[in-house]
């Protein structure tokens, strides 16, 4: 075995659906779910998820922040989040392979480690939430982005410059 049997068995009762924790996710997950399709434009900002503002009754999409996007911008507002989070990803990691700038690079390579590590953990957790781990991952994303359209921008001209 890899790991302590208590382990073992932590992980086991967490993906058969017997511990309580599971469960209070997947029912929040349908109830969000059941709000988008009700609203499927978004009930508004700040009008859901578990930060200090949303009153106990507006509570809707429990800790995942995909669906706490999709209850507050709607199916619209979910898909543009997680399609710039995938860019963003996307984006990161060519910038690392691109870049000659070994500093430039190194935020490329964060950016995309760390925006890569929270896919998983999104689905149970409102880590956007959180000011200090949403603005600088972001601002490393948008470093990155910058980055990249600069080294975009430089090779054509270098490129245009060897034609001319």
């Amino acid at each position: 075995m890899f790991a302590e049997e208590r382990f073992y068995y932590f992980v086991y009762d967490t993906i058969t659906f017997q511990n309580a924790s599971s469960v209070g996710h997947v029912v929040e997950w349908l109830i969000a779910l059941q709000s988008m399709i009700d609203n499927p434009f978004g009930i508004g900002l700040a009008m859901s998820g578990n930060s200090s503002t949303v009153t106990d009754q507006l509570r809707v999409g429990g800790e995942n922040q995909y669906l706490i996007f999709g209850v507050q911008l709607g199916f619209i507002g979910m898909i543009l989040y997680i399609a710039t989070l995938f860019s963003g990803i996307w984006i990161s990691l060519k910038t690392f392979r691109m870049v000659d700038d070994v500093m430039v690079a190194r935020v490329a390579f964060v950016a995309c480690t760390v925006k890569f590590g929270m896919l998983l953990p999104l689905f149970t957790s409102n880590a956007e939430n959180f000011f200090y781990v949403s603005l600088l991952s972001w601002w490393m994303v948008g470093y990155s982005v910058k980055a990249y359209n600069k080294s975009i921008i430089l090779n054509q001209e270098a490129r245009k410059a060897l034609t001319d």
